[in-house]
């Protein structure tokens, strides 16, 4: 009996296979990138032909954000319970089905609505393949996968803007609409296909099935996921209200061109394609993920102040670096402490919820900081934006040590 090999049980994490889950993972939030930035560069040529005013164009990115923001959380819901390959395939055929339909639209409404429905699919993303990045990789490899991960979002909004104005020359509008909806159908084959599904750990699959919402009420008494809640609230906070008044005061306050101030705005959104993969891979290595966050937020609090006080432009480009080398920590660095102090069979419930947060505080800021300006101008705005991230620090300093996973 001695001499029998004992089974060797599979780990997932030890698999070559996880990189190709992080790979279908950042095809289908490209996927969910694409469509929602695709409209913009579109806007000039599409609106006199729908005959609709800019309050109505701007109104289509609204209907996405609505439908992303409202499928945050059930999208965990529904990971956690019924695993991810099927709602990632689902979410990319319904974005498919939902550009193909804009392609052929002839009015405002039935636009509007099915740019709310491209919305909720992809509303639908994140939660889940945040299970799939806790399922497929270990804490010292995840920060690396949440790292190429969190790149995406920059990745996508490069290649809509190179890609876009150039297809709408060659095929007309409603060529890339169609083009972007075959390809997520194709894309949804691919992702239905490859990506496998990895058996819950703990006590979800274990004696009696829970009810439907027991993750979400285990994960909203978790005092540490309630901390990080607020503290990604402040960050994006800070990021969205800076991506939507820099350009503006870089114009008309410190008197830059449309391309002077164009490029200050590339600059520091392209720093995070190359610098989220490395902060992530130094993060999961040392096991100081929380540390090199706190870095971060510090990094994006005070290069924001400082950037709203300064009328240098040597000084502007210095600070829009070390605003953007924060703004490159603290995205995939926030995802990656998340997950570490998620219970790992209620994961995609903790990225749905964590995610809903993000995207309320970047629904709630540019009111308030255009109010803001208003009110005083630019000179207030920026302490506005940059205090509250940095109280971030404070409370990240309040969480306790996570649960061993």
């Amino acid at each position: 009996m001695s001499d029998i090999p004992k089974q060797q049980v599979y780990d997932p994490t030890e698999s070559a296979y996880r990189w190709l889950i992080l790979g279908m993972a950042v095809l289908t939030y490209v996927m969910c990138i694409i469509p929602r930035f695709a409209w913009p560069p579109l806007i000039p040529v599409v609106a006199p032909i729908l005959n609709i005013q800019m309050t109505q164009a701007g109104a289509y990115m609204t209907a996405f954000y609505i439908g992303y923001v409202i499928t945050q959380v059930p999208a965990g819901l529904l990971a956690d319970r019924f695993g991810v390959r099927g709602l990632l395939a689902l979410t990319l055929v319904v974005q498919g089905l939902a550009n193909i339909g804009l392609g052929i639209i002839d009015s405002y409404g039935p636009g509007f609505a099915l740019r709310m429905i491209s919305g909720l699919a992809g509303g639908c993303v994140y939660a889940a393949c945040f299970r799939a990045l806790v399922q497929w990789f270990r804490p010292e490899h995840r920060g690396l996968a949440f790292g190429i991960f969190m790149a995406t979002p920059s990745l996508g909004v490069a290649l809509t803007n190179a890609l876009v104005p150039s297809l709408e020359g060659f095929w007309g509008w409603r060529g890339v609409f169609l083009a972007i909806g075959v390809f997520a159908l194709a894309c949804s084959v691919a992702v239905f296909t490859l990506v496998r599904e990895v058996k819950s750990d703990g006590p979800a699959n274990t004696g009696p099935r829970p009810s439907f919402f027991t993750g979400l009420k285990t994960v909203l008494q978790d005092r540490n996921i309630r901390t990080l809640c607020l503290c990604g609230l402040t960050y994006i906070w800070c990021y969205v209200g800076f991506m939507s008044w820099g350009n503006t005061y870089l114009k008309q306050v410190i008197g830059l061109s449309n391309v002077e101030a164009g490029a200050v705005i590339t600059v520091l959104s392209m720093i995070g394609i190359p610098l989220s993969p490395l902060a992530g891979f130094v993060a999961g290595k040392s096991g100081k993920g929380l540390q090199v966050l706190i870095m971060g937020i510090v990094l994006v609090g005070l290069g924001v102040i400082l950037f709203g006080q300064t009328s240098s432009v040597t000084m502007i480009w210095t600070l829009t670096v070390v605003t953007g080398v924060g703004f490159a920590i603290c995205t995939p660095l926030y995802s990656f402490v998340v997950s570490t102090y998620s219970p790992p069979q209620w994961a995609a419930t903790t990225g749905g919820v964590t995610s809903f947060c993000w995207q309320f505080g970047g629904m709630l800021v540019p009111v308030i900081s255009g109010l803001a300006i208003d009110l005083s101008g630019f000179s207030v705005v920026w302490w506005i934006l940059g205090v509250v991230p940095l109280l971030a620090v404070l409370l990240l300093l309040t969480l306790k040590k996570p649960q061993a996973a």
